[in-house]
């Protein structure tokens, strides 16, 4: 009922916010003044995410928020993970390796969200999830289209939450020739080169990008973090150390061990990115490129204290032909190879009681290994556009092709013990095929003042279920800068191939289904110029999936199952404002959701999401070429489920809200003859705020320390 009462106060605000903002928008039409650059933006800047077709973010069918490139310049963001904190409704958990989190109130892997760069997939092929690492630098990015709510009927599955599109700067079209390059220096040993190159002409395009990221990561904090147990592990394999902190059963004393293996500890990580596109008359082809190298974040220190490193490549080349058979009609067709490996290496003692270096010579080393995952795909669509309808259609197939997952070991290396399939691994769930088509008409039922969308997919895949995706939306322009949108959308995850050991038949597909209600609208009263994106909305996950244990067995893969079954509802609402002031400009994104709550040690709780989240920028023009920006994040109390010290079960564990503050400063963009410069100064958590992200994958580690205060120095040259 607490629930309802709130939902119900919210839909009522946001009603009442419509109907107070319309004599502003209709005196911005009146008096649009200086202000038309700022209105501007709203017609005119174009997305492609929400229907496949460039549309204006005032009526595209959905909620869509755009980070531009000259926002990532003004506000010195570095990757992904930076840029994405600026976005209202997105949960984001690091822990050094990999984003965990999700879209509006839905937590985990991001298995939800899918990503794209320049309109295709990027997923990982094993898990299916949006794997954001340090692999995805901001130096690249003409601009980032981010799609809140599910959309399968377009782009099929695990578009469960939303979508993400990376523009680069040479996949948009509009985009100017460019050369830069950028050198980028921090702490720990943090260090980036990266460059991007582009030049175009009516009959060609030539494109090219790359970068190299290091880092220790190895902060005094983040050590002393991972070898406090009560505020970090909580592991059945730490249950040899009792309370007083004395090892049970080992003849070291726990002093001397904590010691060896603190002095062990590294984060260590190095990315690799690379990119190219190329164009002549209708013909495309292009490679996505990332390889990574790194300790596993510190998910996994709590088994050997930092001794677990993790590897992993990703390549994706894409070949396609567009062709415009007349003015209103046109089309594309383009086939994809995807090629990724993983492999997870562990040094352990032959003997367990005897902890040692690694330069010890009796030590073990164990791996867990998916040499090659394969996946060849095709993509097509057509575009019409007759009278007042515009009407897309497409066709997907793709043939995915996983290796057994092995475990190999060698014991005073280099001697090999042959390598074996991981127990229950499903073998049989290795090669999998699938089918879909969909269509979309977009109908002007009156010229700029009403426009209905609706479509539709069907998807056939082997090992889960067919599905039927429809979407719907009615855009209503009350005036020619304001915009109300209905929208109805449903999605589906289809299972993953880890989600299938222990499970010897089908598993229906993950769904979810959404009700949204958006008010979009700009105001410009003289030299004050506002834009306000504002999201009410109720989602709906079913056939969850859950692992629950069925038998004994010493491999960590044995025992699980994979259990659909039960829902989740979120109900929230959200709001982005974008605002200009003379010399001052920013943005203040807010949040509110009401999860359903799970029951832990007999408590009714939220797990893992804060209810409320504030994001806070501004940005000053000092002088021409100074420019300060501060940034303010704040997070309300998180509830978790963590394991009991003592390991008898676990508990409500409650993660302190925290507020954050971070400052960048620029001095640019300066001509020097052929060329311009800019310098800019990026402090990370100004007050050295100490705060925890929780860990939305188990319930262990209890959570994720942040980076204290650290600072870098990037230097940006365009030739």
């Amino acid at each position: 009922m607490k629930k309802n009462k709130k939902f119900i106060y919210s839909l009522i605000l946001f009603t009442v916010s419509i109907f107070i903002s319309f004599p502003h928008i209709i005196f911005a039409d009146d008096e649009l003044g200086e202000g038309i650059a700022f209105e501007m933006f709203l017609l005119d800047q174009k997305v492609y995410i929400a229907s496949k077709t460039e549309e204006s973010t005032l009526t595209t069918p959905g909620t869509v928020y755009v980070i531009t490139e000259e926002d990532i310049k003004r506000y010195g963001w570095r990757d992904m993970k930076e840029i994405l904190r600026a976005i209202p409704n997105m949960d984001l958990m690091w822990q050094y390796n990999w984003l965990n989190g999700g879209q509006r109130g839905f937590t985990g892997n991001f298995a939800g969200t899918l990503l794209l760069i320049d309109g295709r997939e990027v997923q990982n092929l094993l898990a299916s999830e949006a794997f954001m690492t340090n692999d995805f630098p901001s130096h690249r990015i003409k601009r980032i289209e981010i799609l809140q709510g599910p959309n399968s009927t377009l782009y099929g599955g695990n578009a469960t939450q939303g979508v993400i599109n990376i523009v680069t700067k040479f996949g948009d079209k509009g985009d100017k020739d460019t050369t830069e390059a950028e050198l980028i220096l921090g702490e720990v040993n943090t260090e980036q080169f990266a460059g991007v190159f582009k030049k175009n002409t009516d009959d060609w395009d030539l494109g090219f990008s790359a970068s190299i990221f290091k880092s220790n990561q190895n902060w005094s904090e983040l050590k002393d973090f991972v070898m406090d147990e009560n505020l970090y592990s909580r592991t059945s394999l730490e249950n040899e150390t009792d309370s007083n902190g004395n090892l049970t059963g080992r003849t070291h004393r726990v002093d001397d061990f904590r010691a060896k293996e603190t002095s062990q500890f590294r984060n260590y990580e190095e990315s690799r990115t690379a990119d190219m596109y190329v164009r002549y008359m209708g013909f495309y082809g292009g490679v996505n490129y990332f390889k990574e190298e790194n300790t596993s974040g510190i998910e996994y220190v709590e088994y050997e204290y930092g001794l677990r490193e993790a590897r992993r490549g990703y390549r994706q080349m894409f070949l396609g032909y567009n062709h415009e058979f007349s003015d209103n009609f046109k089309g594309f067709i383009e086939y994809l190879n995807v090629l990724e490996d993983e492999l997870w290496l562990t040094y352990q003692p032959v003997d367990k009681y005897s902890w040692v270096t690694t330069s010890d010579r009796n030590l073990q080393t164990v791996s867990e290994s998916i040499e090659e995952t394969k996946k060849d795909r095709i993509r097509m669509q057509i575009d019409y556009q007759l009278d007042d309808h515009y009407i897309i259609a497409g066709y997907e197939g793709w043939n995915l092709q996983i290796d057994h997952l092995l475990s190999e070991a060698n014991v005073q290396m280099p001697k090999r013990i042959a390598s074996n399939i991981v127990d229950n691994w499903p073998v049989d769930k290795e090669e999998t095929k699938k089918q879909s088509i969909f269509v979309q008409d977009s109908y002007s039922i009156i010229p700029e003042k009403l426009k209905l969308t609706a479509g539709i997919m069907y998807n056939k895949q082997d090992h889960t279920n067919d599905s039927w995706i429809p979407r719907a939306s009615l855009v209503y322009q009350p005036t020619r800068t304001s915009a109300i949108k209905l929208i109805y959308g449903k999605a589906f995850r289809p299972p993953n191939i880890f989600e299938y050991i222990g499970v010897p038949d089908e598993l229906e597909s993950q769904e979810m289904e959404m009700f949204e209600l958006n008010y979009t609208c700009s105001l410009i009263n003289g030299d004050v110029k506002l834009y306000n994106i504002a999201s009410l909305y109720t989602m709906e996950a079913s056939n969850l999936y859950s692992k629950v244990w069925v038998g004994s067995g010493g491999a960590h893969l044995t025992g699980w199952k994979t259990v659909v079954g039960g829902s989740e509802k979120v109900n929230g609402f959200e709001d982005m404002l974008r605002f200009d002031y003379k010399d001052l400009s920013g943005f203040l994104g807010f949040r509110w959701v009401q999860p359903d709550e799970h029951t832990v040690d007999g408590k009714s709780i939220v797990k893992d999401v804060p209810e409320t989240k504030i994001k806070l920028g501004l940005s000053y023009d000092i002088l021409d070429y100074l420019t300060a920006s501060i940034f303010v994040d704040h997070f309300a109390d998180v509830k978790t489920e963590a394991n009991k010290y003592r390991m008898d079960g676990t508990e409500v564990y409650t993660i302190d809200g925290w507020t954050t503050v971070d400052l960048n400063i620029n001095v640019g963009e300066f001509d020097l003859n052929d060329m311009s410069a800019m310098v800019s100064l990026y402090v990370q958590n100004i007050f050295d705020k100490t705060y925890y992200h929780a860990n939305v994958r188990g319930t262990s580690p209890v959570q994720f320390l942040q980076p204290p205060r650290t600072v870098r120095l990037k230097a940006t040259c365009k030739f």
